[in-house]
């Protein structure tokens, strides 16, 4: 009998990979104020308004933060069994969600947002920081929790 439900399990996997996502987005940009950084965050749907706007973009912000955070972790949660069945090792998994994760994000969702693009390529700095904090932040945790749920979620009995 498991001792946490689908649900529960998600809504971890959910909150973590989020929290830390956000986190690791204030840590490696120490001198960007927080509020611009959930501003460039909101700016996705907003644009250059987001910037300009009022303190409520702070707020849209955050929340697109976590429902991308939800999306993703509800991807990789859901998939976990497939990839594990294949890689077999859940930080290997973990490392090929965040992968997933930053390709995704770096060449669609971005792209196709309203955010201001970069007027150079990627560099060697971004890219490591950016895959780093995805697979630390969102691919580990989404797996280990994942692996949790669906393999050693377990009530122990005691006989």
């Amino acid at each position: 009998m498991r001792t946490f439900s689908f649900y529960k399990s998600l809504l971890l996997a959910f909150i973590v990979a989020g929290t830390l996502d956000i986190a690791s987005a204030i840590l490696l940009n120490l001198k960007v104020p927080i509020e611009r950084i959930m501003r460039y965050i909101a700016s996705g749907v907003f644009g250059k308004a987001a910037f300009t706007a009022g303190k409520e973009m702070i707020w849209y912000g955050l929340l697109f933060h976590y429902l991308i955070a939800y999306a993703w972790a509800a991807t990789w949660f859901i998939l976990y069994p497939t990839f594990k069945k294949y890689l077999q090792n859940k930080f290997i998994t973990g490392i090929v969600f965040g992968l997933m994760t930053w390709l995704i994000m770096n060449f669609l969702v971005i792209p196709m947002s309203n955010t201001s693009k970069p007027k150079t390529g990627l560099s060697l700095y971004g890219v490591a920081t950016g895959l780093g904090a995805l697979i630390i932040c969102i691919g580990i945790p989404v797996a280990l929790i994942a692996n949790w749920f669906y393999y050693g979620n377990r009530k122990v009995r005691k006989t």
